[in-house]
């Protein structure tokens, strides 16, 4: 019986697939690879019917076989985190053991409910993410640090998180999260998403520090919304299979369609890439007050009945 090299796999060139990949190494595996879904479950998400129970149950099915694919020396981490006014940790373990009963407990917690707690939420998984990959190189030998820190690709720590608008819930800002995600980036090599719908998703992810090629618009409508989460899910594999994550034109599309009027010209769509959206903001805008002349006014009562004579 022939004797293959366990590393064959891995120094082979690629012969067939895309041209991008023809006559290439495939990337390195990864020691260790950490993936964490922060998704809104917020009552406005109703909209989007079904799409967040199922784009839930993509994301668990996905990284669960990718997970018994590449199988990381030092394991396969997910977490599985939504969030209305409250946040709640659906799974948090090894993704190669999810269970069907893991699977339907994600689904359910996805169900529309509540307001908005996005900025603390998604900080508070950062971290948490932090940590665990803090804990993965503490417990590695002083020569595997040092490989890894001169290949940092070597440890995947990938964080994607939507939301639908409005954060009406949160302590942190704007600034806040942008800080977390800048050390994330920078620290821990760690690739970072964002999705939004109703707001301006990339002048959002930018001021909270998200890069241009990793934040996508999406739909709020059923069809739209299903295809951003399920692109989403696979942009995160490429990002744990080393790569690139960035999302592209045709997924960008996918994710944010709108039907155009019968009179309007394909070429006005095209340069309304935005078209998907209301808001620019996800802070909840404080309710606009008449002047106070204008209000004592408005509060006196007025009688538009003839006096009987």
């Amino acid at each position: 019986m022939p004797n293959t090299l366990s590393c064959l796999n891995h120094v082979k060139r690629h012969l067939t697939g895309p041209a991008s990949m023809k006559n290439k190494r495939p990337p390195a595996p990864t020691l260790y690879t950490d993936v964490s879904w922060c998704g809104d479950r917020s009552g406005s998400m109703s909209s989007m019917g079904l799409s967040p129970q199922e784009g839930a149950e993509t994301f668990m099915k996905d990284h669960k076989k990718l997970s018994n694919k590449i199988q990381p020396m030092n394991g396969y981490h997910m977490e599985f985190t939504t969030f209305d006014n409250k946040a709640s940790i659906e799974y948090n373990g090894d993704a190669r053991k999810v269970t069907d009963n893991d699977i339907e407990k994600a689904r359910n917690a996805m169900i529309p409910r509540g307001t908005t707690k996005f900025y603390d939420t998604a900080i508070a998984c950062v971290s948490r993410q932090q940590k665990r990959v803090d804990a993965v190189i503490a417990s590695l030998p002083k020569e595997t640090i040092r490989l890894m820190y001169e290949n940092n690709h070597l440890v995947a720590a990938i964080f994607a998180t939507f939301t639908d608008g409005m954060d009406n819930e949160s302590i942190a800002d704007t600034n806040a999260l942008k800080r977390a995600i800048d050390k994330h980036k920078s620290q821990y090599n760690a690739t970072c998403m964002f999705l939004a719908a109703n707001i301006d998703a990339d002048t959002t992810g930018a001021s909270c520090g998200f890069d241009a090629g990793l934040c996508m618009q999406m739909g709020a409508d059923r069809i739209s919304s299903g295809d951003a989460l399920r692109i989403c899910s696979i942009a995160m594999m490429r990002a744990a299979s080393q790569q690139p994550p960035q999302f592209t034109q045709l997924e960008r599309e996918t994710s944010c369609r709108v039907q155009r009027p019968v009179n309007s010209a394909p070429s006005a769509m095209m340069q309304d890439p935005q078209r998907c959206v209301t808001s620019p903001s996800l802070r909840q805008p404080l309710p606009l007050l008449p002047p106070a002349g204008l209000h004592r006014q408005m509060n006196q009562r007025v009688n538009l009945r003839i006096p009987a004579v």
